[in-house]
C-alpha cells in the first residue's frame, strides 16, 4: 500500500528497552529480542533512522553511577547490529523521573551530548523531542545549539502538563519561536515527525478529516517559519 501511494517511511521508534535494570536473564533476553525485531522491522520498511531511549540505572533505590558507562557500552554494541541492517540509531532526550523518584538519565542536553560523543559511531546521533524539553522547561534554543552537530531528526508535539501530552503544536506550552529559532540556527534539514497521538481521540468523528488537514497546515506553517529563520541567518 505504501508503495502504491508513494509513501516513504523515514523514521521509526524502537521498543522501550530498560536495559540497565532488567532483573532476570530471561526477561532481558525477551526485551532484547523485541528491541532487535523493532530495528529489523524499521529496516524492512526502509526507514533511515530508528529512535531509541537511553536507560537510567537504579541500584538499591538510588541512581547507579555506572549508568553512563552502561549506556555507552549498549549503544556501541547496537550501533553494529543496526549497521548490519542498514539503519541508524537516534537517541532521544528524556523527561521526568523514574518510579523511584530519580531524575532520568539524558534529561540534561549535556548528558545526551556526552553519550553520543562517547559512543562515537557515525550511525548514532540524536532525536530532539521538543515536548520533553518543554515539560522540563529547558531553554530549547540553547539545548539545540549544544547538540547541533548530532541532531538528525525530531519528535514534534506540544504539552499543557504531564496529563495532556502529545498534542498538536501551538495547543500547549512549548515555546515554538525558541524551538524554531534553534533549529534554524543549526540549519536543520530533517523532518518534523509529529508525535501527536493524543490530538484526535476527543475530536468528534465528523471533524477528524478537518482536524487532520489542520495538522497538515500547522506543519506547513512551521516549515515556512523555519525556512524564513534560515534565510535571515544566511543574509
Amino acid at each position: 500500500m505504501a508503495k502504491k501511494l508513494n509513501i516513504k517511511f523515514i523514521q521509526a521508534h524502537a521498543t522501550i528497552f530498560d536495559f540497565c535494570n532488567l532483573d532476570s536473564s530471561e526477561n532481558y533476553k525477551f526485551q532484547e529480542e523485541l528491541f532487535k525485531r523493532s530495528i529489523e522491522g524499521a529496516a524492512f520498511l526502509g526507514a533511515e533512522w530508528i529512535v531509541v531511549h537511553p536507560s537510567t540505572g537504579i541500584k538499591n533505590g538510588f541512581y547507579d553511577d555506572k549508568t553512563h558507562e552502561n549506556n555507552v557500552t549498549f549503544f556501541k554494541e547496537y550501533s553494529e547490529f543496526a549497521k548490519s541492517k542498514n539503519i541508524n540509531l537516534a537517541i532521544e532526550n528524556m523527561w521526568s523521573k523514574t518510579k523511584e523518584g530519580i531524575k532520568r538519565y539524558a534529561v540534561e542536553p549535556s548528558e545526551l551530548l556526552k553519550l553520543v560523543q562517547d559512543v562515537n559511531k557515525e550511525n548514532v546521533k540524536v532525536c530532539w523531542d521538543v515536548e520533553h524539553g518543554s515539560i522540563e522547561r529547558l531553554n530549547q534554543k540553547e539545548a539545540i545549539l549544544l547538540l547541533k552537530d548530532y541532531i538528525v531528526t525530531t519528535h514534534i508535539s506540544d504539552e499543557s502538563g504531564i496529563d495532556n501530552i502529545h498534542i498538536l503544536p501551538y495547543l500547549g506550552k512549548a515555546n515554538w519561536n525558541e524551538i524554531l529559532e534553534g533549529l534554524g540556527l543549526i540549519n536543520y534539514n530533517g523532518i518534523f515527525n509529529f508525535e501527536i497521538q493524543h490530538y484526535l481521540p476527543r475530536v468528534p468523528k465528523e471533524l477528524i478529516p478537518q482536524a487532520i488537514k489542520f495538522s497538515y497546515e500547522v506543519g506547513n506553517h512551521m516549515i515556512k517559519q523555519l525556512e524564513m529563520i534560515k534565510r535571515e541567518c544566511n543574509s
